[in-house]
């Protein structure tokens, strides 16, 4: 019963936030799982009357990208974030999954940390990121959030944002003729951006925790260094804040210097 709890707690997550084209039951993992049309064997599996084999619950995580090792034994935690070592080390990723949508999460928190959630499928969705990657050089009272790696790390996070913006310019992941990659900035709170990075909660529910999500345009922002879109310097200040420009700046500076 243990395991089919875990299954009920995955679908009513994947069901809950915004319409689906399908809503996931019984009848939809049959035939888009198991590729067959015993609909009984699956709806025992899921109220915990019958085993579920290994072959049913690694198919089920894969499509649903949730952690085995949760599933089959509750160690562990359901949504895991997928850790790269650098910023850039997101590419590899992005990839291999070629998601429909990008959203760039950034928190409220004085450290402006910032993860990546990518939309496999209306039903798949997935974090990656480090434990930490704070974009704010420095908190309210001017002590340094980061060190020499945390400053290597937000220059990479900015070619990082450039890179993906170009898979969207280039229709890299394109399904169909015309369809491009869609990108959304969001922002979040200290604690749903806990939660991502922790694991214990599908990424879906964060980006629809209040409706469709809104795009603050904040990573797409990030890349005007010259400050030549949205009424310029002034204006983003004053949309995202002091950390911001100086931000900004920083990359600017460095960047220049590493290019000359």
């Amino acid at each position: 019963m243990a395991i089919a709890q875990r299954l009920a707690q995955v679908i009513e997550a994947i069901n809950s936030g915004h319409m689906l084209s399908e809503s996931i039951d019984a009848p939809y993992i049959a035939e888009h799982i198991c590729h067959d049309d015993d609909f009984d064997r699956v709806e025992q599996y899921l109220n915990g009357t019958s085993d579920q084999s290994f072959t049913f619950l690694n198919k089920f995580a894969e499509y649903f990208k949730v952690d085995q090792k949760w599933l089959k034994s509750g160690k562990g935690v359901p949504f895991p974030m997928r850790r790269a070592s650098s910023p850039l080390g997101c590419l590899q990723m992005i990839e291999e999954t070629k998601p429909k949508a990008i959203y760039f999460a950034l928190d409220t928190s004085e450290r402006k940390r910032a993860v990546l959630i990518l939309e496999i499928s209306d039903y798949a969705y997935m974090t990656i990121g480090c434990d930490d990657w704070p974009l704010a050089l420095r908190n309210s009272t001017g002590e340094a959030n980061v060190g020499c790696g945390g400053r290597h790390n937000i220059l990479e996070f900015y070619s990082l944002v450039e890179k993906v913006y170009a898979f969207r310019d280039q229709k890299k992941f394109s399904q169909e003729q015309n369809q491009s990659l869609n990108i959304c900035d969001i922002i979040i709170s200290k604690q749903d951006m806990n939660k991502l990075i922790k694991g214990d909660i599908n990424p879906k529910l964060i980006i629809y925790k209040n409706g469709l999500p809104s795009n603050s345009f904040w990573a797409d922002d990030l890349r005007d260094l010259d400050w030549k879109w949205c009424g310029g310097r002034e204006q983003y200040k004053k949309r995202h804040g002091n950390w911001f420009i100086e931000t900004q700046e920083f990359i600017k500076r460095e960047y220049y210097y590493t290019t000359d």
